[in-house]
């Protein structure tokens, strides 16, 4: 199964803020941005992306049914990752890929 790393790294690389499926989100914008003013990681379930690491968002305004980035996402490639939504469906782990 693979795991991708909750590291900022990962965090930098990913595509989840752009993407259509939560661009719209006032929630998904809200977490992301109070994640920024950090210092250190923030809490998995407080970051508005990189749910191929930590599983579903806890937004409800986001909008499943748009296309996803994921396959266009540097974390998806390095990670060897074959499916999408992660957002909605949990992370990679979860899913088994």
């Amino acid at each position: 199964m693979p795991h991708v790393a909750y590291t900022q790294e990962n965090i930098d690389k990913c595509w989840c803020g752009q993407c259509p499926v939560q661009i719209g989100s006032r929630c998904a914008s809200d977490l992301y941005e109070a994640a920024q003013r950090l210092e250190g990681l923030p809490a998995p379930e407080r970051l508005g992306g990189l749910y191929c690491s930590t599983g579903h968002t806890i937004c409800h305004d986001v909008q499943f049914v748009n296309l996803c980035n994921c396959p266009a996402c540097l974390v998806w490639s390095e990670n060897g990752l074959a499916s999408n939504h992660y957002c909605a469906v949990g992370s990679a782990e979860e899913r088994g890929r």
